[in-house]
């Protein structure tokens, strides 16, 4: 049995339950890469909690970044539930995955970000 095989198919199922928790909310998600800046957008209709926005370079894992806010409020430079991250990526496609909780479930997006 391969290591980990148990651990892997929790994380299985938490990401399957969080895609289930987001389906009519996937297209009010998005990240975006202006002027140096991660910018990441959520629904206004929720009180987001513990979000991590993880990008993932296919090519080279070592350009790979995690970012994670608590909350997002307005004095964490975030507009309702947008958030802005002063990060540079290099240029090149990331896979990213977005993470949050709202009301005790957890919600998870998975989106393709390319940087000029």
């Amino acid at each position: 049995m391969e290591e980990g095989y148990y651990e892997k198919g929790l994380n299985h199922d938490e990401t399957m339950k969080r895609e289930a928790n987001t389906m009519s909310y996937k297209d009010k998600v998005s990240v975006k890469y202006l002027g140096g800046n991660v910018e990441l957008d959520l629904p206004d209709s929720m009180s987001v909690q513990n979000v991590r926005l993880v990008c993932m370079r296919p090519d080279d894992e070592t350009k790979d970044q995690s970012f994670l806010l608590k909350e997002l409020t307005p004095n964490q430079e975030a507009n309702g539930n947008k958030a802005t991250f002063r990060k540079l990526l290099e240029p090149g496609l990331y896979k990213t995955t977005v993470l949050w909780e709202a009301d005790s479930l957890g919600y998870l997006v998975e989106q393709d970000l390319f940087v000029q």
